[in-house]
C-alpha cells in the first residue's frame, strides 16, 4: 500500500468515526426530547407530536426520493476517478 492510499484509508476512518459520533449525539439529544415531552406534556401532546414528526419524515423522504443519495454516488466516483470535468457536471446540474 502507498503512502497516498493509506492517507486516503486514514481520512476515510477518520471521516466514518466523526459520522459515527455524530448519528449517537443526534439519537441520545432525540432521546432526551421524547423523555422531556413525555414528562412534561403527557401522552395526548406525546401522541400528537410523534404523529406529526412521522408526518414529516414521511413527506421529506417522499420529497427527495433519494437524490442526496445518489448525489453522494455520483460525486464520490467522480472524486475517486479523479475527474473533475464530471464532478463539476454533476454538482452543478
Amino acid at each position: 500500500m502507498n503512502t497516498s492510499k493509506g492517507s486516503s484509508f486514514k481520512r476515510v476512518i477518520r471521516g466514518g468515526f466523526w459520522i459515527f459520533v455524530n448519528q449517537v449525539i443526534i439519537s441520545l439529544l432525540g432521546f432526551a426530547f421524547w423523555v422531556l415531552t413525555s414528562r412534561l406534556a403527557g401522552p395526548e401532546c406525546v401522541g400528537v407530536v410523534s404523529t406529526i414528526f412521522a408526518l414529516s419524515t414521511l413527506a421529506s423522504g417522499a420529497a427527495s426520493l433519494g437524490i442526496p443519495t445518489s448525489i453522494q454516488k455520483f460525486l464520490g466516483e467522480a472524486l475517486g476517478h479523479r475527474d473533475e470535468a464530471m464532478f463539476r457536471r454533476y454538482l452543478w446540474t
